[in-house]
């Protein structure tokens, strides 16, 4: 909750100054092509750059709990197969007291 509230914060921060650039670039009609065409596009790229960032981000964190999961599944595995070697042996053992 609180980096959902500072990434509200600091979108507001970003998009703040533009908005009040907006009004003011309406209220004059001396805007030229290139400046029209710039804040016409500008808005797309940040809001761009906002969603790989919030994914890039997403993507380290689960593969953090990836890699966790990982090496907790080899430790698993690891006294599985310790597990099933005393088995193992415990059975040849019965079998040989058997013959």
């Amino acid at each position: 909750m609180k980096n959902m509230i500072r990434t509200l914060t600091t979108v507001g921060a970003v998009f703040a100054p533009l908005f009040a650039y907006a009004q003011t670039a309406e209220s004059s009609p001396q805007s030229s092509a290139l400046a029209s065409f710039l804040w016409s596009v500008l808005p797309i790229i940040v809001v761009a750059v906002f969603v790989w960032w919030f994914f890039k981000r997403a993507v380290r964190k689960s593969q953090g709990k990836t890699d966790d999961y990982i090496a907790k599944q080899a430790q698993h595995m690891q006294r599985v197969e310790q597990l099933l070697e005393r088995i193992a042996v415990a059975v040849e053992r019965k079998d040989n007291q058997d013959v």
